[in-house]
């Protein structure tokens, strides 16, 4: 095994990235609480510097550096391109104005501190939703496996199956794969439900010409999650009875896999 430690210069490195985002970010969204604390912050909003754009939403000016939107998003890599000729300016700092919409301010500190930091903090299981949209259409697949971190603490027994989609819909496998994990943990609560049904259904036709013995990707996925959490005696009597659950369903479905 290698183990490599940061060293002291990446330590700094990564404090003065943190310190640009801070500034970056209008003041009353930032993460800090002394923000007075920070070099270069004034009595009104200051850019940061060398700071070459001004990302300008709900009233909100962000003053960023182009390079780290440049490097980490083609997304943002376009619109910067694309704006290049603006004549637009910020009255305050005179630097070229980018209006941003469809998003909240508060949604986009988020993707700043992200941008400069790799990180994303202070997320709950409604804003890890609105963030994974928006770092999507940025096209930041590192920010989605973050969100995507948070949404998977907040599985409920009424959520999963919804999660399940979004997770498909986003491209996200690994949180696919622990929705269907959770799915097998609670398949006697879900054998009733019309919801699970319709998944089941729905997966079935989404494979191109299935013949009658095909597999179904969600059946198959909680069929492996119940046969891999087999460790004792007891285990393998209730896993055997999850699978008669699921074995019987699939008949009143008129599918066989």
């Amino acid at each position: 095994m290698l183990s490599i430690e940061p060293d002291q210069s990446d330590s700094e490195l990564r404090n003065d990235f943190d310190q640009l985002a801070e500034l970056a970010v209008p003041p009353n969204l930032r993460r800090l609480m002394d923000i007075h604390d920070i070099p270069f912050y004034g009595e009104v909003q200051d850019a940061p510097p060398f700071a070459d754009i001004c990302f300008l939403l709900e009233g909100y000016h962000f003053y960023c550096h182009q390079i780290f939107f440049r490097r980490r998003s083609d997304y943002f890599k376009a619109l910067l391109t694309d704006h290049f000729g603006e004549t637009e300016e910020d009255s305050m700092s005179a630097l070229p104005v980018i209006r941003l919409h469809d998003i909240s301010a508060k949604i986009f500190s988020k993707v700043v501190y992200y941008m400069y930091t790799d990180t994303v903090e202070n997320l709950n299981d409604v804003s890890a939703y609105e963030l994974l949209c928006n770092a999507d259409l940025f096209l930041l697949p590192g920010l989605k496996k973050q969100c995507a971190n948070e949404i998977a603490n907040h599985f409920t027994d009424e959520n999963v199956i919804s999660v399940l989609q979004i997770a498909r819909m986003f491209n996200l496998i690994k949180l696919e794969d622990q929705c269907a994990e959770y799915m097998a943990n609670i398949l006697s609560l879900l054998i009733g439900k019309q919801e699970f049904a319709d998944l089941i259904v729905e997966d079935s036709q989404s494979v191109t010409k299935r013949q009658e013995i095909d597999s179904i990707p969600i059946v198959d996925d909680i069929r492996y999650h119940i046969s891999s959490s087999v460790q004792t005696l007891s285990a393998v009597q209730e896993a055997q009875e999850k699978l008669a659950e699921l074995d019987n369903l699939l008949q009143e479905l008129g599918l066989d896999c």
